[in-house]
């Protein structure tokens, strides 16, 4: 099963701060969350989404401008910088 687009588009803001194998690991659980239909797991993922959303839309420099991921020391934190001209 392929992830639908705007999904794809929310997931690779994140792809850059995992490794090869631990990104691949993160696809696999993302797709099967979508095909356990009626479960948990199903319901934690569109909750989430729509808590993401919810902050994008309260803070629109969260959706708008760019976007660099930095690489910091500790490989755990995902660091990153926003900015938005206007």
């Amino acid at each position: 099963m392929s992830l639908p687009y705007p999904i794809i588009q929310v997931l690779l803001y994140f792809q850059p701060v995992f490794t090869r194998p631990t990104w691949d690991k993160a696809l696999v659980l993302v797709v099967g969350t979508l095909l356990a239909r009626g479960r948990r797991t199903d319901t934690s993922l569109l909750n989430w989404m729509k808590r993401i959303i919810h902050v994008r839309k309260q803070y629109p420099v969260f959706g708008r401008g760019d976007i660099e991921f930095l690489s910091p020391a500790n490989k755990k934190a995902l660091a990153y910088i926003r900015s938005h001209e206007g």
